[in-house]
């Protein structure tokens, strides 16, 4: 009897999806993708994963939204690491300067 090989989500498969779409210039349906990963399929984006993102958005015309994707990866990180202090300062700084 034959197993059936079932290819699930990961982050490698959702990366090389996020790719492709802003390669083809699909930045709206990468930016959905990205949003159902972290979502529906709660698999937490790499560097890797906003990065594709963040070079869609600047290639795109769109830096302003890449500045708020790096902004939330650097976000993210610092709580991760526990200095949510320094994540609401950070936080505070750019609510001060219009983010």
């Amino acid at each position: 009897m034959k197993r059936s090989k079932i290819a699930y989500p990961n982050l490698i498969r959702y990366s090389t999806l996020l790719v492709g779409l802003h390669e083809s210039g699909r930045l709206t349906e990468a930016v959905e993708l990205f949003e159902c990963i972290t979502s529906k399929d709660q698999i937490l984006p790499d560097v890797l994963a906003y990065n594709i993102l963040v070079n869609g958005f600047c290639h795109g015309g769109k830096v302003d939204r890449a500045d708020i994707v790096t902004s939330n990866v650097i976000l993210g990180g610092l709580c991760r690491e526990g200095r949510v202090e320094d994540a609401l300062e950070m936080l505070e700084n750019a609510t001060d300067r219009g983010f």
